[in-house]
């Protein structure tokens, strides 16, 4: 895990890789314990701050249970195009939790400023923080990987 001051010090997420997350809003992402998994899909807004994806979800569903046992999910963020040279996607790592306190106020916020229809929704607050990201993006040639990985605290 990384704190901001520390993350604010290591080298920034590819500003590709930035630019696509802030565009998107659909993430698919899987959840798995005690031999169970299940996959979700959620609207999204990105924090490039804490380089983190902020999602509303109940802890009731098949993968808010998966989600309570086990905060490591693996997911998915997609650019459909018909030409195979304008494919685009990021596959990721992550610890998704429940946001509390004033740091879900804060993500609420964010959420809300791009989604402003779901403040009828009663959910709870989630981030999923990155820990590994793997951007596939054709417009940079074909099969292009742009890597990025947080950095550990020492």
């Amino acid at each position: 895990r990384c704190n901001i001051a520390t993350f604010l010090n290591e080298v920034n997420m590819q500003a590709n890789i930035i630019h696509f997350l802030e565009k998107k809003h659909i993430v698919s992402f899987s959840t798995f314990a005690d031999l169970e998994m299940w996959s979700a899909i959620c609207f999204y807004v990105f924090d490039k701050q804490q380089q983190r994806l902020i999602l509303l979800t109940k802890p009731e569903t098949r993968h808010g249970q998966l989600m309570l046992k086990n905060p490591q999910v693996t997911g998915t963020i997609i650019h459909e195009a018909a030409a195979v040279a304008k494919l685009q996607g990021i596959q990721f790592i992550g610890e998704i939790s429940e946001l509390k306190t004033t740091e879900k106020q804060t993500a609420l916020d964010l959420y809300y400023a791009r989604f402003p229809y779901s403040r009828v929704m009663q959910s709870p607050v989630w981030q999923i923080v990155l820990n590994e990201v793997k951007f596939t993006d054709n417009t940079l040639g074909f099969g292009k990987k742009l890597l990025w990985e947080r950095k550990p605290l020492d």
